[in-house]
C-alpha cells in the first residue's frame, strides 16, 4: 500500500517527486524506507524555479542491497529519459542507512549516489555529507516518513564549521592552487560557494546564496 506524503510549494518540483516517490516505494518495503527529505535550496529557502536543482535524501533503516542499488540505477535513468521538467535533468542525492545519519562523524559513508549529470554508484562521500545533513536536520523538507530529527544526529555548529573549513581544504583549495579552468557558469557556482563557506566560518550558521553574496 502507498503511503502518503507531502510536496513543497514550488510547483516544478511536484512532478519529479511523486515519479520519485512512487519509485522508491516500489523499490523498498515500508519496513525499510524510513524518510524521504529535501534540502538545499528547498532548505536554506532561496529555491528559484527557473534555475535551481533539486537536492533529495533517502533514509533506509538498513544499507541498500546489491539488488536495489541496480534497482535505483533503473528509476533514475527512467526518471531522467521522462524529462517532464527541467529539474528531471537538475537533481541529485543520496540513500543512506539510519545508522549513517546517526553517526556520521564515525562511521564510513560509503553509499548510493545519484549527481546531476545523471551519474548514479556507491560512492564515499566526504565533508559535504555533513553540511548537508546539518542542513535537512535543521530546516528540511520532510516528503515521507520519520522526522529529520528522529534519523539524523544532532550535529553542532562546530561539526558545520570544521566540515565547511575541511570541504575547502580537500575540495576547492587544491582547485585554486592548479588553476584549474573554470567556464563562467561553474565560475560563478564557485564564488557563490565559497561565499557561503565562508559566511559559515564567520557567523557559523548557513546561509542562502543570496544572503551570503550580499553579506
Amino acid at each position: 500500500m502507498e503511503r502518503s506524503y507531502s510536496l513543497p510549494q514550488a510547483g516544478i518540483t511536484h512532478p519529479l517527486i511523486n515519479d520519485l516517490v512512487i519509485g522508491l516505494q516500489r523499490t523498498f518495503s515500508d519496513d525499510k524506507l524510513a524518510a524521504i527529505y529535501l534540502g538545499g535550496s528547498i532548505a536554506t529557502g532561496d529555491f528559484d524555479e527557473r534555475t535551481s536543482d533539486l537536492d533529495f535524501l533517502v533514509v533506509l533503516k538498513s544499507p541498500a542491497t546489491d539488488a536495489e542499488v541496480l534497482q535505483l540505477a533503473e528509476l533514475h535513468k527512467s526518471i531522467r529519459s521522462a524529462n517532464k521538467n527541467r529539474l528531471y535533468r537538475n537533481y541529485e542525492g543520496d540513500y543512506f542507512s539510519i545508522d549513517q545519519t546517526q553517526n556520521a562523524k564515525t562511521v564510513d559513508m560509503t553509499a548510493p549516489h545519484l549527481g546531476t549529470d545523471g551519474h548514479f554508484g556507491v560512492e564515499r562521500h566526504g565533508p559535504g555529507t555533513i553540511i548537508d545533513l546539518w542542513k535537512i536536520r535543521a530546516h528540511g523538507f520532510t516528503v515521507l516518513g520519520l522526522l529529520p530529527a528522529q534519523t539524523i544526529s544532532n550535529l553542532s555548529v562546530n561539526d558545520l564549521v570544521e566540515a565547511n573549513s575541511s570541504l575547502y581544504r580537500s575540495w576547492w583549495e587544491p582547485k585554486l592552487n592548479r588553476h584549474e579552468p573554470m567556464d563562467a557558469e561553474y565560475q560563478a557556482y564557485a564564488v557563490l560557494t565559497m561565499t557561503r563557506l565562508l559566511f559559515t566560518l564567520i557567523k557559523r550558521k548557513i546561509a542562502a546564496k543570496k544572503v551570503a553574496a550580499d553579506w
